[in-house]
């Protein structure tokens, strides 16, 4: 995790008749650095926008049984994960857990964020990896999969990952010493019941994909 001098663990919690919204949430110290300020700000209009997530709640409900849907009680649930990659790139792995009407289990799903500390800007896909190189990539996570799954390290049950979802899930990886991880929602690669969500691909692994310079000499 991230230096405990630079960033603050919040929580916030809220409770009504029919749901619970619970949330933990990282803010940089703009005291600090004075561009954390756009990280924070995004942070809360993002995440800690409650009329939002009221509203996403409350029409879900109308999605499932009237009355299962007054007795239910949804539940929200925000938690996250936060790497110092180094002193100027910050990844940040927001992970959702969802009770629904009628669900036996919770559904899971992500959002990642990589943060230019000095710059005070948000980086995308397309900040690290070369233009057009989405359906090489595809492969290259397909064949770890594939790999992860004969050696025992990954569920039998689990599958390849689809252009499509890809290209939606695309932004959603964090960065590490010697690897990258990109996470999908639930039932994306591998069953719920697997607790599966992510894979890791080394940097040695990319580097036909990955920008040879720029921005990259964040993470090289």
């Amino acid at each position: 995790k991230i230096n405990s001098y630079q960033h603050n663990s919040l929580n916030r919690h809220t409770e009504y008749k029919n749901y619970t919204i619970n949330f933990n949430y990282p803010l940089l110290n703009d005291s600090y650095n004075r561009t954390n300020g756009n990280f924070n700000k995004f942070i809360n209009d993002y995440y800690i926008n409650i009329t939002k997530i009221e509203s996403d709640i409350m029409a879900s409900k109308l999605l499932c049984d009237s009355i299962e849907a007054i007795t239910f009680k949804e539940e929200r649930f925000i938690d996250y994960k936060i790497y110092n990659v180094n002193d100027r790139l910050v990844s940040v792995l927001f992970y959702k857990e969802n009770f629904y009407s009628g669900a036996m289990h919770p559904s899971y799903s992500f959002d990642c964020f990589n943060f230019d500390l000095i710059r005070g800007v948000f980086m995308k896909y397309e900040d690290f990896f070369t233009q057009g190189s989405e359906e090489e990539l595809v492969e290259i996570i397909n064949e770890t999969i594939n790999k992860q799954i004969g050696k025992g390290k990954m569920y039998y049950d689990c599958w390849e990952v689809s252009s499509d979802d890809f290209f939606i899930s695309k932004n959603n990886f964090v960065f590490n010493d010697t690897y990258i991880e990109f996470y999908f929602d639930d039932c994306v690669i591998c069953p719920s019941y697997t607790g599966t969500y992510s894979i890791e691909l080394p940097l040695t692994d990319l580097r036909s994909v990955l920008k040879k310079y720029g921005l990259n000499s964040l993470i090289f």
